[in-house]
């Protein structure tokens, strides 16, 4: 998506896990790489990795300080993690409405935002039909990017 946007040169290097991303990118063997914010708030406090940008629609809370894509210049760039939870299709609706309103609940407790938000993580709740609505609306978006990047199902 960066590249698209910006039509600068990348190269993608693929990494099994953060912390050999982090160790290449503070020793200079690598430019930059884009992490969730809570596995690296430490090196980010400690001056390691300096944030350049945030890929969501707002500043994050725990974060401030760091611009938005947007703000930078860089427009259309919205990536954002997100965790979901699927059912088999078929399932009836009233376990459906069973279990978002579980899960409803469950993210609605002070106790969880106390332990995630300083993470850098937000907490947003889509019921069943608006979270089908989103993963729907995103397909598009990331099926162009991989064409237009060239990439081939293996």
């Amino acid at each position: 998506m960066l590249k698209s946007r910006t039509n600068i040169s990348l190269e993608h290097v693929p990494y099994k896990g953060t912390p050999q991303a982090v160790s290449d990118v503070t020793a200079g063997f690598a430019q930059l790489f884009f992490e969730t914010p809570g596995p690296v708030l430490g090196q980010i406090q400690s001056g390691q990795l300096t944030p350049l940008a945030v890929t969501s629609r707002t500043r994050l809370p725990v974060l401030p300080q760091v611009p938005t894509m947007e703000e930078q210049g860089i427009g259309g760039f919205e990536l954002q993690g997100w965790v979901g939870i699927a059912v088999p299709a078929g399932t009836p609706r009233p376990v459906i409405d069973k279990l978002a309103a579980a899960c409803q609940d469950a993210l609605s407790l002070a106790s969880l935002r106390e332990r995630v938000e300083p993470q850098g993580y937000l907490i947003d709740y889509a019921g069943p039909d608006e979270f089908s609505a989103f993963i729907r609306s995103e397909m598009p978006k990331w099926g162009g990017l991989m064409k237009a990047a060239g990439v081939k199902m293996e």
